[in-house]
């Protein structure tokens, strides 16, 4: 397992500012969590080669998060997300679905699978 870190990308789309943070998991990795409430209106999109793993999309509002990306433990309580429906994200294919909750923390993990490379990017803006 491998702590993933995302590449930045800030934009202005529509006169709004938009932040994206891209990921690329492999074979049971965790993306690094990243702290983004101001934008409550958050997508993420996953693809690429699962080579049989599961990617889940979770959040969690526990203050010991930045201390377990930080030191490698997994002391922090996690929980996975929703979209708008109430289906878990979670994707063994490719998947595009919005983020129905707004947790202070969000990270993807894949689990399972063998020559995975699964990019993961969500795509975060305000609503106004």
């Amino acid at each position: 397992m491998a702590l993933q870190k995302p590449v930045l990308e800030s934009q202005t789309a529509a006169g709004r500012f938009i932040e994206v943070f891209d990921f690329i998991l492999g074979n049971a990795d965790n993306a690094q969590a990243f702290l983004i409430p101001r934008y409550s209106d958050k997508t993420v999109q996953i693809f690429g080669t699962f080579g049989g793993a599961t990617v889940t999309i979770q959040g969690s509002n526990d203050p010991l998060v930045p201390a377990d990306d930080v030191n490698g433990t997994t002391n922090a309580t996690w929980a996975t997300l929703t979209d708008p429906l109430g289906a878990a994200l979670t994707a063994t294919s490719a998947k595009l679905a919005t983020i129905l909750q707004n947790p202070l923390y969000i990270r993807a993990i894949s689990s399972g699978g063998t020559g995975s490379a699964i990019n993961v990017n969500f795509c975060a803006k305000r609503t106004y």
